[in-house]
């Protein structure tokens, strides 16, 4: 299993449910984040627009409770939870994975 891949693809199909859900069809997010940096240290994220408080936190829950994404953090071996940053003053999330092999 090329993990990279698979969860590129995962969160590519979960972003195409979510273009449909929000009538948004050049919608950029959720989208895919695993550099060499963040492969060495057993990570990824999953960027769900920070720029837009509520909308990432909706995102994010939306990531999280997709049975796709279950899947692949079941075949991983990882787990996933959800983070909240600052972007000025508006809080934005975005989905941590740390995989656990």
């Amino acid at each position: 299993m090329n993990i990279k891949k698979e969860f590129q693809k995962t969160i590519g199909d979960i972003r195409q449910d979510w273009r449909v859900k929000r009538n948004t069809p050049r919608g950029e997010y959720p989208k895919a984040m695993m550099t060499g940096q963040q492969e060495s240290h057993n990570t990824a994220t999953v960027n769900c627009g920070g720029d837009w408080c509520s909308f990432s936190k909706e995102l994010a829950k939306f990531v999280l409770n997709d049975k796709r994404f279950q899947k692949f953090l079941s075949d991983a071996g990882a787990e996933a939870t959800m983070e909240k940053f600052y972007h000025g003053s508006c809080p934005g999330y975005q989905v941590r994975i740390n995989f656990l092999r």
